[in-house]
């Protein structure tokens, strides 16, 4: 045989033992997944989203009330309050796709809130603060 060949020969082989080895390697897997009753793995199954430290959202909440009841005197006397809404989803083209969600950015800066649709509810006191959905 010459070496042209058996170089060819080998990379076959070699070949045929891979695709033996992953055909063996995806029965296991479609077993493993047949018996926990799921027709495939999860993606984001063990993803976390990175905690929000709440803290830094109330005293920027403070500060909006504070510098509100400044700029409008009157508000102290009387019954006030700040009515913000978030972002929502928008469907694509009226059908049942939607656009990646993005939060309104005040929204977020203000309640941190990551979910659609919702709502939040500022009282001229900076203690009392309402997140409606």
């Amino acid at each position: 045989m010459r070496p042209g060949r058996m170089l060819l020969a080998a990379a076959a082989t070699n070949l045929v033992l891979t695709c033996i080895l992953l055909y063996r390697k995806r029965k296991v897997l479609l077993n493993t997944l047949g018996r926990n009753g799921r027709a495939l793995a999860d993606p984001a199954e063990g993803y976390e989203l990175f905690p929000i430290d709440f803290s830094m959202h109330v005293q920027i909440r403070q500060n909006v009330v504070q510098r509100f009841l400044q700029t409008h005197p009157e508000a102290q006397s009387s019954a006030a309050a700040i009515l913000l809404h978030g972002g929502v989803e928008l469907d694509r083209y009226d059908t049942d796709i939607q656009y990646n969600f993005h939060q309104e950015s005040f929204f977020q800066y203000l309640f941190g809130v990551r979910e659609p649709g919702c709502a939040g509810l500022l009282a001229g006191q900076p203690k009392n603060k309402l997140t409606l959905k």
